[in-house]
């Protein structure tokens, strides 16, 4: 569409430009497979026009149009179309068969000692000839051995398992148990589905359930325990369930068993708290089952909670428990001026407080002042001033110079006025986009 616009030249004279033709052009010639696509009907096609895409021999399928929009300007852009469904209509007979495979009576299976499901493909190479090939035959191997216990179990017997064959798990000597059955079946791993192979599958088997030991006592019996008739229990003073473990070493010996399970009661650990509101120096070693007070500190509001350590704690990294759900409330009563020298510019203290100080620098500071209360490092509360800054004068901003006049404002004093009037050609309308014939603009 045509479109008028009037600019501004560059000695401020307003004149009209046209845009929005463009030259209408052919489409860019289809990019595709050389070996299936026939597009030599389609090297140039103009704006408007179409062309017939077909499948080339030995491809077969139904042609298709591949069109250029009337009003194409873009000679970038493609013609459009959709690729036809180009099927190869036969493939060569096999000259070489490879290992693995054997002509059947129809088509081909897996020859003697290979197994699986035969794939028969035609590879298409780069004079466009099909070549067939076969796939899905693989060599037939015996399962493979999980992992076990080599001090419990003994697989001796299941080292080369067949497809379909059996082996014998037992427990290897001095441990006793039943013995149970590994078996070599895909069918197992994928459901006797087509094309899936048990080729180096492992075994599917369950471990004999092998009796262990009777344990070799430690000595010395590591403190928390003790034996009784029953068997290890938790010495006095020490809580949990006593448990024994009994291992073996590289070399299949029997090593003194391990003990675990007991533990002494310890106190709790210091909750995390505002370390410059409230004094925790009561509760730095509470004992299971007692209590301690924390307190807030001067010149925070007095305030107290109480915490507690559970009882029968045996975990040193437990936290104390509010009792009333939470620390105390501490609220802080007075905070002290800043020190003279963290004053900054521009801040002077009054009666009434502090204020932005109007005599400091050159023309004074303006603004509203915010004090914050800061906790430093050393746990003092002082005062943070913010909210002044320095009087400045106001510059004119960015305009038209074609369109404007405003040469009387280049700075302008604080609470003061300018005129701009708008430079002829231009006139000001009311309720419409222009330049008013007066504008003040005035700086605060």
């Amino acid at each position: 569409a045509v479109v008028k616009r009037c600019e501004g030249a560059t000695s401020c004279y307003a004149a009209p430009r046209l845009e929005g033709c463009a030259l209408v052009v052919p489409c860019r010639p289809i990019v595709a497979d050389s070996c299936e696509v026939d597009v030599a009907d389609c090297g140039r096609v103009m704006a408007g026009e179409s062309c017939t895409v077909r499948c080339k021999v030995p491809y077969y399928g139904d042609s298709v149009l591949a069109a250029c929009p009337a009003d194409n300007t873009d000679p970038e852009r493609t013609l459009d179309w959709t690729p036809p469904t180009c099927q190869l209509k036969d493939c060569p007979d096999m000259v070489v068969v490879p290992e693995g495979y054997r002509r059947a009576a129809r088509g081909w299976q897996c020859d003697e000692g290979f197994g699986g499901t035969v794939v028969m493909g035609c590879q298409i190479i780069t004079s466009c000839v099909g070549v067939p090939e076969l796939s899905g035959c693989a060599q037939e191997m015996p399962c493979s051995v999980p992992a076990f216990d080599p001090c419990r179990h003994d697989p001796s017997g299941c080292s080369d398992v067949s497809l379909g064959g059996s082996c014998a798990l037992r427990c290897k000597p001095p441990f006793t148990g039943p013995v149970t059955t590994a078996t070599c079946s895909a069918s197992a791993f994928f459901g006797g589905l087509p094309g899936k192979l048990p080729w180096a599958l492992p075994l599917q088997w369950a471990l004999p359930q092998c009796s262990p030991l009777p344990c070799v006592d430690p000595l010395p019996v590591q403190p928390g325990y003790v034996k009784t008739a029953d068997g290890w229990v938790c010495a006095p003073g020490y809580l949990g369930q006593a448990d024994v473990t009994c291992k073996l070493d590289e070399q299949c010996n029997q090593l003194p068993f391990e003990l675990s399970g007991c533990l002494p009661p310890v106190p709790c650990a210091l909750p995390p708290v505002d370390d410059c509101a409230i004094d925790m120096s009561d509760c730095l070693s509470v004992e299971p089952g007692t209590e301690c007070t924390a307190r807030c500190k001067i010149p925070w509001a007095p305030a107290s909670a109480q915490a507690a350590c559970p009882l029968g704690n045996v975990d040193p990294s437990r936290l104390l428990d509010w009792v009333d759900g939470g620390p105390p409330n501490c609220t802080l009563l007075d905070c002290l001026d800043p020190l003279a020298a963290d004053v900054p510019i521009g801040y002077v203290k009054k009666d009434v407080g502090w204020m932005c100080d109007e005599t400091a620098g050159e023309a004074g500071y303006a603004g509203d002042v915010v004090a914050c209360c800061n906790i430093t490092s050393s746990c003092v509360p002082r005062l943070v001033l913010s909210g002044c800054f320095p009087v400045m004068t106001c510059t004119v901003p960015a305009y038209d110079e074609c369109m404007y006049k405003a040469e009387n404002c280049g700075a302008i004093a604080p609470g003061q006025t300018c005129e701009a009037h708008c430079r002829l050609p231009y006139v000001g309308v009311e309720d419409e986009p222009g330049c008013p014939d007066q504008v003040l603009a005035a700086c605060r």
